[in-house]
C-alpha cells in the first residue's frame, strides 16, 4: 500500500511538473504592461510575465505607446490564452505566442498597426507581410508616417 502511495506520490508530481516546465501554457492574463508583455496568471504554477514573440510595440513613453497598450488589453486582459513559449529572454521573461480561441494575438497586433515586426529576433514571413499591408492601409501606428521603430526609440533614448 505505501508502495503505491509513493509511486503515484511520484507520477503526480511528474505531471504537475511537466505542465509547469511545458512549453504550452493555458491562463487567465491579470495585468497589461505594455503592447508587447503581460502577466498570465497559469492554471499551474504561479504568475508569469510573457513578453509577445515576433512583435515589438511602442514603448510607454512612445508616441501610440498608450494606443498599443490598451489595443493589447481589449484583446486579452481578464481572458483565458494559450501560450506556445518560444524561449526566455534576458529578463527572464516567457517568450511566447499567444493564442484567444484560436486566433494569433501576437499577428493581430501587427497586422492592425498596433506593433511592428521584430525583424530582429523573428523570421516567421507572416509578422512582415502583416507590418507591410498594415503600413499600406494606414492602420493604428502607421497614422504617422514618420512613426520611429521602437528598437530604435530605446536606442536613442536609453543609452
Amino acid at each position: 500500500m505505501k508502495k503505491a502511495i509513493l509511486i503515484s506520490s511520484v507520477l503526480i508530481t511528474v505531471i504537475i511538473g511537466y505542465l509547469y516546465l511545458s512549453t504550452y501554457k493555458t491562463g487567465k492574463v491579470i495585468r497589461v504592461v505594455d503592447g508587447d508583455t503581460f502577466v498570465m496568471q497559469p492554471y499551474f504554477g504561479g504568475n508569469i510575465t510573457v513578453r509577445m514573440d515576433c512583435i515589438d510595440a511602442p514603448e510607454h513613453n512612445q508616441e501610440f505607446g498608450s494606443n498599443s497598450k490598451n489595443a493589447l488589453s481589449g484583446y486579452i486582459l481578464g481572458r483565458k490564452v494559450e501560450l506556445t513559449i518560444t524561449g526566455h529572454d534576458k529578463y527572464k521573461r516567457s517568450l511566447a505566442m499567444v493564442y484567444l480561441s484560436g486566433t494569433n494575438i501576437n499577428l493581430k497586433m501587427v497586422s492592425n498597426g498596433f506593433a511592428w515586426d521584430y525583424r530582429k529576433y523573428c523570421t516567421d514571413e507572416r509578422f512582415s507581410q502583416a507590418e507591410k499591408k498594415a503600413k499600406q492601409l494606414h492602420m493604428g501606428l502607421w497614422l504617422n508616417l514618420n512613426a520611429v521603430n521602437p528598437y530604435l526609440f530605446r536606442k536613442f533614448n536609453y543609452n
